[in-house]
């Protein structure tokens, strides 16, 4: 390895970067259900909280759609990072984020695909559905090569999606930013555990390797 690359892989002490993200899907019923018998339009996605350029720092994202689909992976390795497609029934999407840093490992969760409104059944398949959750990237002691991706300057496009509405109220939005900064102090407290249970192992192959000298 070359010097240039062990300090790029080198660890930032100290540092935590946050980047919040919006992911789930926006769905749209269609004026006359199709052949196949398909009623509704849909795009799934991940962007931005306020529809900013993830590209800086995600290479690609991988949606699994529903295996009754052609090519049910689909990568998408450009921005915007989304999917459209038909359909008439609502299932469960896994999504995978890939950083650009390939040391990053990547992330996996899931979104249920939903078309019709929850709140009014007299509704149903009458007017767009959108359903998103709020949710943060935490990058704790990032290495140097990620550090440099996560601080390059993130660009709004002029022109959005139809999907990109502000469905969060203040009072959900603090609901909802409580709860993540419980889990940030859950997952930094496990990582100082971590970090002194390897200390205390680290010690005990030295006195290992010593009493065995």
């Amino acid at each position: 390895m070359s010097k240039m690359q062990g300090n790029s892989n080198k660890r930032l002490k100290n540092v935590t970067i946050v980047k919040p993200i919006v992911y789930g899907s926006y769905a749209v019923p269609l004026q006359k259900k199709l052949e196949n018998g398909h009623t509704h339009r849909w795009t799934v996605f991940v962007r931005g909280l306020n529809g900013e350029d993830i590209s800086t720092y995600i290479k690609k994202v991988v949606f699994r759609l529903h295996e009754s689909f052609e090519n049910p992976n689909r990568v998408v390795d450009s921005f915007p990072f989304e999917v459209s497609e038909t359909g008439w029934g609502e299932f469960e999407i896994l999504i995978k984020l890939y950083f650009q840093d390939p040391s990053e490992k990547h992330l996996s969760f899931f979104h249920q695909l939903q078309l019709y409104p929850k709140d009014d059944t007299s509704l149903q398949g009458k007017k767009p559905v959108l359903s998103d959750h709020y949710d943060e990237l935490v990058f704790h002691e990032p290495v140097q090569s990620m550090h440099k991706y996560l601080t390059l300057p993130i660009t709004i496009p002029e022109s959005k999606p139809e999907y990109l509405i502000n469905n969060y109220t203040e009072e959900k939005e603090k609901a909802e930013l409580l709860q993540i900064k419980k889990y940030q102090q859950k997952v930094l407290q496990e990582i100082e555990e971590y970090k002194k249970k390897n200390e205390l192992l680290e010690q005990k192959i030295k006195t290992a390797s010593i009493t065995t000298t």
